[in-house]
């Protein structure tokens, strides 16, 4: 009996697997009716077929048309539930890949991971975080001398000094 996979992607050829290749869950097994290419007639010129060739030269030859020829049989569906209908693990939004999570879970998640990083962080490492401009805007309202002209690392040896959790965010 001839294996099919849904999805595709799949590719399996062994009919005694049990999980999926992609992301490990339990496979369905299921015998359904299907077609199959008997006999071609080399007419045809379907992009996909194997004899792909102008039919207008042809025509003459086979006036009655196609005459491929098809049959049914079974075949053996080994079906993955997860990675032919993949959602998203956290929001269960519809996506394309059944390993990765959707893109709006993605930011969300990035946003908790600053947002914890930014909340067990004392003030010398929140100034780390912020650029040149914002670190200016600070020494600004600290009244820092001299600061339009520092760097990055300079302002932030300046501000060590001056900075308390009072002071962020910056705005």
């Amino acid at each position: 009996m001839d294996i099919r996979c849904e999805p595709n992607e799949l590719l399996i050829n062994d009919k005694n697997i049990i999980n999926c290749t992609i992301c490990n869950n339990l496979l369905i097994k299921e015998i359904k009716e299907g077609s199959y290419l008997i006999n071609d007639c080399s007419y045809c010129r379907y992009s996909d077929r194997p004899f792909v060739m102008g039919s207008s030269s042809l025509y003459n030859h086979y006036p009655e048309g196609c005459t491929c020829e098809y049959g049914k049989k079974d075949f053996l569906y080994i079906i993955c539930k997860i990675c032919k209908f993949p959602k998203c693990s956290k929001c269960g939004t519809k996506i394309n890949n059944c390993i990765s999570e959707c893109n709006n879970c993605k930011k969300i998640l990035e946003k908790n991971k600053f947002n914890d990083k930014w909340n067990i962080s004392n003030p010398i490492e929140k100034l780390n975080i912020y650029g040149i401009i914002k670190l200016k805007k600070l020494a600004k309202i600290k009244n820092l001398k001299g600061y339009s002209k520092c760097n990055k690392i300079e302002l932030i040896e300046k501000l060590k000094l001056l900075v308390n959790d009072n002071d962020f965010p910056i705005k």
